[in-house]
């Protein structure tokens, strides 16, 4: 079977949640400044993006990345249409039975697509070439390859995803007219104070918040939290 060359670094399952009931919606491109209606499957994509150029050649699957983004999606697919199923029958300061195991797989789900965006790949390139270690500039197929390894070593999904865990999770409804957006980086961290949003290591500073819209009228929001011993089944809050 042909793997798909359009790799998607938001995934469709997630853009799918803000579409009319034709399927489509409209898109502001943030570089043309231009509005357009499209689909799930032609926005957040760029050809081979998680084709990996150091294992083209080799023994090693070079699309190893894209097919294990692919599984993790799958799991939180599922978990977010459990969540949905049961939102509109919820009241103010209702909880949403979560299990560890859920829990932990959306953390991870949330750290990945943090760090899986074109956005972060250039930040990562930047950071890169800025401390020296390409004097002559990142190569397309480098920034990939970079982008990999971070993605796959070094234990930072790891961490993410454990300050995401260890937090309170507040789901968050929408009552206005004026429904929730979402974009090329739907998951974002913001300082304690709410004064700024962050794109670097102060995503793991105390009193950092993340938060994430689901739907156009609802939204998931993490927030610190001193952590005492895991419990199997967790629940979280349901303000208005």
């Amino acid at each position: 079977m042909t793997s798909p060359k359009l790799h998607h670094y938001v995934p469709q399952f997630y853009l799918r949640h803000f579409t009319t009931p034709g399927g489509r919606f409209w898109v502001w491109d943030k570089t043309t400044r231009k509005v357009f209606l499209a689909n799930p499957g032609g926005v957040a994509a760029e050809t081979h993006f998680y084709r990996v150029p150091e294992f083209i050649g080799t023994e090693v699957d070079p699309l190893f990345l894209e097919k294990d983004l692919a599984r993790l999606e799958g799991d939180a697919s599922q978990i977010t249409q459990g969540w949905i199923g049961v939102f509109d029958g919820l009241q103010a300061g209702d909880k949403v039975a979560i299990t560890q195991d859920e829990r932990w797989a959306m953390a991870v789900f949330l750290s990945v697509q943090f760090l899986r965006t074109a956005e972060q790949r250039d930040i990562l390139a930047l950071f890169s070439q800025e401390h020296g270690q390409y004097k002559s500039g990142v190569s397309t197929d480098e920034k990939i390859n970079l982008h990999a390894y971070m993605l796959c070593s070094g234990g930072l999904v790891e961490s993410i995803a454990d300050r995401i865990d260890k937090s309170i999770w507040i789901f968050a409804r929408n009552p206005t007219d004026i429904p929730f957006w979402t974009s090329d980086n739907p998951v974002c961290f913001k300082t304690g104070d709410n004064r700024m949003w962050l794109k670097g290591p102060g995503i793991l500073s105390e009193a950092a918040t993340s938060s994430s819209p689901l739907l156009p009228d609802t939204s998931s929001t993490a927030k610190n939290r001193s952590t005492g011993p895991k419990s199997e089944d967790s629940t979280v809050e349901c303000p208005p």
